[in-house]
């Protein structure tokens, strides 16, 4: 999102609605897993 001209508020939720669509399944399931939280 660094990299994105997020001068306007419609520019920078276009920029988080792109970074958002980069975070896979697996991104989530670690970032749970190493905040401490056990996934069944």
């Amino acid at each position: 999102m660094r990299k994105l001209n997020t001068m306007t508020r419609e520019a920078f939720e276009m920029a988080v609605v792109a970074a958002m669509d980069t975070i896979s399944v697996d991104d989530c399931k670690a970032w749970v897993t190493n905040a401490g939280y056990t996934i069944n």
